[in-house]
């Protein structure tokens, strides 16, 4: 079911058509309760899509990767034509230690020129007019990280840029720390380093997003593949769906109903929607575990030599 549809059953078994506009149920309100069943759901049981990949490519000096709604990192892999390999993960002390405190520092401030290909730039403060997106910049803002593809740039209204100096020589990388998300909440506006700590903070608030921090600097272009747990799609558009909406709208439409019950204040309401909630859970949850148990035994199960495999001939009787 769609968003607009589970809103829909949500409104006729509630009766709350408050929440909604009664002549095309446009939300509300109703949004509110739907999305605060949506993330019970996803923190209560984990499912068959919850793990998933998380794959970038990353340029040389990029050690800081945020990703949206992950939440457990479990494998981090680099691959290039040379081949891939398996990142091992280490602790931010570790990675302090090993590597000190200042990965890389900034430069003076450029506000005009060319830039050099392969060599990691910071946007410190963007002037409308100016692009950097076309010489490899994600988008055009301050705070922006990229590396340059291109020596040209759209650069004639002032924009301040800041090259980045590495202290750390530059390699394949081998070793992964989830990253320090943020800053203390006081210095979100004010904040502006001339060198960058190793935690790799992320600047902004970002509390829907991970991050990993990847050392040695690489090198060179590189396919970085994360294994992860991550949450379903946050529901926005009126025609999105999401893994409990398409799967289970049942189960969506009553996670959201146990909130709303939960406003109320009505304890009662409240475990009876609870307890149905978990006993349609129990049955995807024994799903889940058949399977892990199924993975299990084939890594127990000993390699059999062509010999020792027993071949059915499905023909014969």
């Amino acid at each position: 079911m769609t968003y607009k549809e589970i809103r829909t059953q949500f409104i006729k078994m509630t009766g709350r058509f408050d929440l909604v506009d009664v002549d095309d149920y446009a939300d509300n309100g109703a949004n509110f309760f739907i999305q605060a069943g949506l993330r019970y759901l996803d923190r209560r049981m984990s499912h068959s899509k919850t793990v998933a990949r998380y794959q970038k490519d990353i340029y040389a000096g990029e050690i800081v990767i945020p990703m949206q709604y992950c939440r457990v990192i479990r494998e981090v892999w680099l691959s290039n034509a040379d081949g891939k390999s398996r990142l091992t993960n280490k602790t931010n002390t570790w990675l302090r230690n090993e590597y000190g405190e200042d990965v890389f520092t900034l430069g003076d401030a450029l506000t005009i020129g060319t830039l050099t290909i392969g060599e990691r730039y910071y946007i410190q403060t963007f002037v409308t007019d100016d692009s950097f997106t076309g010489v490899g910049a994600a988008s055009d803002a301050s705070g922006v990280f990229f590396t340059a593809t291109g020596t040209t740039p759209t650069w004639t209204e002032g924009s301040t840029l800041r090259l980045l100096t590495f202290a750390v020589d530059k390699g394949t990388p081998l070793y992964w720390a989830q990253g320090i998300q943020r800053l203390s909440p006081s210095q979100y506006s004010s904040f502006l380093p001339s060198s960058f700590d190793i935690q790799g903070i992320v600047f902004g608030a970002e509390y829907n997003k991970k991050s990993i921090m990847i050392l040695p600097p690489p090198d060179g272009t590189f396919t970085l593949t994360v294994f992860g747990d991550f949450s379903d799609i946050a529901l926005s558009d009126e025609v999105d769906i999401c893994f409990w909406s398409d799967m289970f709208p049942d189960l969506l439409v009553k996670s959201a109903m146990m909130s709303l019950e939960s406003f109320y204040r009505n304890t009662a309401g409240v475990n009876d929607l609870a307890a149905d909630i978990d006993n349609i859970l129990s049955g995807i949850e024994a799903e889940v575990i058949e399977q892990e148990m199924v993975d299990a035994d084939v890594m127990l199960r000993p390699s059999l030599s062509e010999d020792e495999v027993e071949y059915v001939d499905e023909g014969s009787e």
